[in-house]
């Protein structure tokens, strides 16, 4: 297809991930920022160490079969645009256009407040914050991270791999 410039060539998003940084990607997604947070959650809720194994075998599973899906839907498409590509595709670009839009005001929203959330309390354990510093210290973060990200891919990809390797030596 073409693009609409001059040249008549197609653009496309700069490849600057490598084997390294999409693994520490997945398994930071797949761990994220509540890991050491929601076990306790979960054991108030369910009581029993056997129930409590069983929510995360499940939810292992579960993700376990998304992963797959979406490797399968990537090798089969393998452009830029993840899941808004695939519903695009499947359904129509009035479907990936509201997919696109549900990925920005919700779910990535949704994981930036859960990380400003998440933040102040891993925090608190170095050093004493009080409701006003804890709330300081989420946005400072959310900005920080912001600004990472915005100088560049390999930039957030370096902070993304330290801070994995961080989730999964704390495991």
């Amino acid at each position: 297809s073409h693009d609409g410039n001059s040249r008549g060539h197609e653009t496309e998003l700069a490849r600057e991930l490598s084997l390294f940084d999409t693994v520490n990607i997945v398994v930071g997604t797949i761990i994220g920022s509540g890991i050491f947070l929601v076990p306790a959650e979960i054991a108030r809720a369910v009581h029993t160490p056997g129930w409590m194994l069983s929510v995360w075998v499940i939810g292992g599973v579960l993700t376990l079969l998304g992963a797959l899906s979406l490797a399968e839907l990537g090798a089969a498409m393998p452009g830029a645009g993840g899941i808004y590509t695939f519903i695009a595709r499947a359904f129509g670009p009035l479907w990936g256009f509201l997919c696109g839009w549900m990925l920005f005001t919700v779910a990535t929203s949704g994981s930036i407040a859960t990380l400003a959330a998440a933040f102040p309390i891993y925090l608190g354990g170095f050093i004493p914050l009080t409701p006003w510093t804890a709330k300081i210290a989420g946005i400072v973060m959310i900005v920080l991270l912001t600004w990472i990200n915005a100088l560049g891919v390999k930039n957030g990809a370096r902070v993304g791999n330290v801070l994995t390797v961080l989730k999964v030596g704390g495991l």
